[in-house]
């Protein structure tokens, strides 16, 4: 892109101007923007297990927007759509401060949502492990009854 006078701007510098700093920070940031897709396809895994078996709440409006359609397909192409958009302005400035910065937040952020799911169905087994140990007492107290 050609601004005025002559100059130009670029948002990944040419490979000759990389310096090792650089190349390093490029080398972290596909690494986390590996990490944030693995991430989110676990959370996506997750929530589409969850709508079909327990339910959930969406936390995200435009997601909850979205799944008000009933469709899972829309859901996954919106979800899917939004990740691999934001993985690709970070790969974009993946050299820059900004990007490393972006990917680190997107990183720290997923890896504090998968530990949010993880207490989610902890308890929610929790839960579900106390409800059946009411019925199987009731059933006996029932049984108890008519004996």
């Amino acid at each position: 892109m050609t601004l005025l006078h002559g100059s130009s701007f670029s948002i990944t510098p040419h490979a000759s101007v990389l310096t090792r700093g650089m190349q390093a920070r490029g080398r972290r940031v596909y690494l986390l923007a590996g990490l944030v897709l693995l991430l989110s396809i676990g959370d996506l895994i997750t929530t589409v297990l969850l709508l079909q078996s327990t339910g959930m709440e969406e936390a995200n409006p435009i997601a909850a927007f979205v799944m008000q359609s009933g469709s899972i397909t829309n859901l996954v192409i919106f979800k899917m759509g939004s990740v691999l958009t934001s993985v690709s302005v970070i790969l974009l400035l993946r050299h820059r401060w900004q990007g490393e910065l972006a990917a680190w937040v997107a990183a720290l952020i997923l890896a504090m949502l998968t530990l949010h799911w993880y207490q989610y169905t902890s308890d929610f087994a929790m839960f579900d492990n106390s409800l059946t140990l009411v019925q199987i007492q009731a059933q006996d107290s029932w049984t108890a009854w008519m004996k």
